[in-house]
């Protein structure tokens, strides 16, 4: 039974790298890792997805032949120039790699090994995802690993066998692998914390990461991280913030709470992480300014597209019109007939404005990027105003939640999705298997669509009008970041050299646009307000040169109406 518990095999070390937490509730409860993934979606599609490639890289090459007929093979498609290719006879049965070293059984079970030069064995694994990752390097340095250690060898090259291009034969997906000493440093690290852990001599506490999403343990993991005040639970507490809060010997939530606050000015980053403990803590949504509405012609949308590589784009699902509409792609190829559809039904509309929800406008320039790059008419759509309104949300409100995602922020301010287990990884996947099966497409993949589309617009209204007892309000009419001796000095360089302008828009015929100007000879005070009135939620245009000075536009009506609200400077006849 001892000996048992000192086994340590390779699926160890993808799940050390996805949370050492849930590893170690699997030591000592005997589960295995899938018994907390709530998502039998997870459970199903990607399964489905390796194991049907692993059976296509089989079948490609042919393992019911022998060595040399692959090395035929291998030859005739030229890709790799020496023959090193042996499979085993069978999947899993027939090659468990076995080593023992300081009392612990290592087991490895690679997909394929191969002889390499003469010299000794390496590794082969079937992936299929598009580009190597660090899981993957290091699984391959623990097979490496053994193989070394079973034949007194030193090799430091492995292979692995990707799905870069579905299109392409198996052999033009093959990528070498080198391995270097800091991985295999590494893995000799982990392997060490995972004798540890199964001696019951390593702890570890619960992270936050991307398999929170889909784990039964997710709520019982938060609460506890809360109790226990750990601040990997605070976005943005990392590298320079991290180094901040240890400096002012702050190593818990707690810490944070109970910090004297009064010396800070608002808009510190300081400020902003203590607010994020507190929410936590409190379970209270702290508002920093107010949301900005836009009196346009709204249109709420979301996109899927392809993992990685040109991020074609299959399905755009729209709200406007109190309906939901679906521009969707059976293949990638009619992609550019659904792109030309999208951006007709735009163009006959009136001053449209595009609501998107991402951080980092990732919707707006996947379809501008597609657009240019099939040689459609990107013009009339770069015009097009949009929002992203995740960036407006940071800016105006403080969330007890671990991040601004669009699921987890909806779900907690109470919209209901259909299937919570779904993400876009799995929507594409599926995708790609209906592309390779000619299957029609399941419909709960257009209601995951659906959902993101109808959650953003339950977000923006829920921003606008909320009565949510939640809220405290931490702002009033004046800029968070704003001191009096910043707001007169802005006041003095408004009215010394600042103007307020109407103006044709010239990407609306017979449309008026506004613009606020301010011009500084300060760079280091125009940098801060810029940050300050971005922060805040205004349009500001990047600065540019003139005569010496800096000059600073502030675009819309409404931008420059609160400015002038907030830093009421006297104006003839502007307004």
């Amino acid at each position: 039974m001892a000996e048992n518990r000192q086994i340590v095999i390779g699926g160890f070390i993808d799940e050390y790298f996805k949370c050492p937490y849930r590893l170690l509730k699997c030591f000592r409860e005997r589960l295995k890792p899938k018994d907390f993934i709530n998502s039998p979606f997870v459970k199903d599609v990607l399964m489905k997805n390796g194991l049907e490639y692993e059976k296509k890289v089989f079948s490609e090459l042919k393992f019911e032949t022998t060595t040399k007929d692959i090395m035929q093979l291998m030859e005739e498609k030229a890709t790799i120039k020496h023959p090193w290719l042996v499979i085993r006879s069978d999947r899993i049965q027939d090659l468990h790699l076995r080593s023992k070293l300081d009392g612990i059984n290592f087991i490895g079970v690679p997909d394929i090994i191969s002889p390499y030069q003469k010299k000794g064995y390496v590794p082969i694994e079937i992936k299929s995802h598009k580009t190597i990752n660090k899981q993957d390097k290091l699984r391959l340095a623990y097979y490496s690993f053994i193989l070394n250690n079973l034949l007194n060898t030193n090799l430091n090259s492995a292979y692995i066998i990707l799905k870069k291009d579905a299109e392409k034969g198996v052999i033009d997906n093959i990528e070498i692998v080198s391995l270097e000493d800091e991985d295999y440093r590494i893995v000799t690290d982990i392997l060490l914390d995972l004798k540890l852990m199964k001696e019951g001599k390593k702890e570890f506490e619960p992270i936050r990461s991307k398999e929170c999403s889909t784990c039964s343990e997710k709520e019982a993991c938060k609460n506890h991280m809360i109790k226990t005040g750990n601040l990997t639970l605070l976005q943005g507490v990392g590298g320079t913030a991290r180094q901040k809060l240890i400096e002012q010997n702050i190593n818990t939530i707690h810490d944070l709470i109970e910090f004297d606050d009064s010396g800070l000015e608002d808009f510190d980053s300081m400020k902003k992480i203590i607010l994020k403990a507190r929410s936590f803590v409190n379970d209270t949504i702290y508002q920093t300014t107010d949301f900005p509405k836009i009196n346009e012609n709204l249109i709420f949308l979301d996109i899927e597209t392809e993992l990685i590589g040109d991020k074609k784009i299959w399905l755009i699902g729209v709200w406007h019109g109190n309906k939901l509409i679906k521009f969707y792609a059976n293949t990638y190829d009619n992609e550019k007939e659904v792109l030309k559809k999208f951006v007709s039904f735009l163009s006959k509309l009136d001053k449209p404005h595009l609501i998107i929800y991402s951080g980092s406008n990732f919707d707006y320039n996947a379809i501008l990027n597609r657009l240019k790059s099939l040689e459609l008419d990107y013009k009339l759509f770069e015009k097009i105003k949009f929002t992203d309104i995740c960036l407006k949300l940071k800016n105006s409100y403080i969330f007890p939640i671990q991040n601004y995602k669009l699921k987890p922020l909806a779900e907690y301010l109470g919209y209901n999705f259909r299937y919570t287990d779904l993400d876009g990884t799995l929507v594409t996947i599926a995708y790609e298997e209906h592309i390779q099966s000619g299957e029609k497409l399941d419909e709960v993949y257009f209601i995951y669509n659906e959902d993101d589309v109808l959650s953003m617009k339950f977000i923006y209204e829920w921003a606008l009008n909320s009565s949510d007892n939640r809220i405290e309000k931490l702002f009033d009419n004046r800029l968070v970041g704003l001191t009096d001796e910043k707001i007169d000095l802005v006041r003095d360089y408004y009215e010394n050299s600042g103007y307020f302008k109407k103006k044709i828009d010239k990407r609306y015929p017979n449309t008026i646009d506004y613009e606020l100007r301010l011009k500084f000879s300060d760079f280091d005070l125009m940098k801060e307000i810029i940050e300050i009135l971005r922060h805040n939620g205004f349009s500001v245009g990047n600065p540019y040169n003139d005569r010496g000075r800096k000059v600073l536009s502030l675009y819309g009506k409404d931008n420059a109406k609160r400015f002038m609200e907030i830093f009421k400077p006297k104006v003839k006849n502007e307004l």
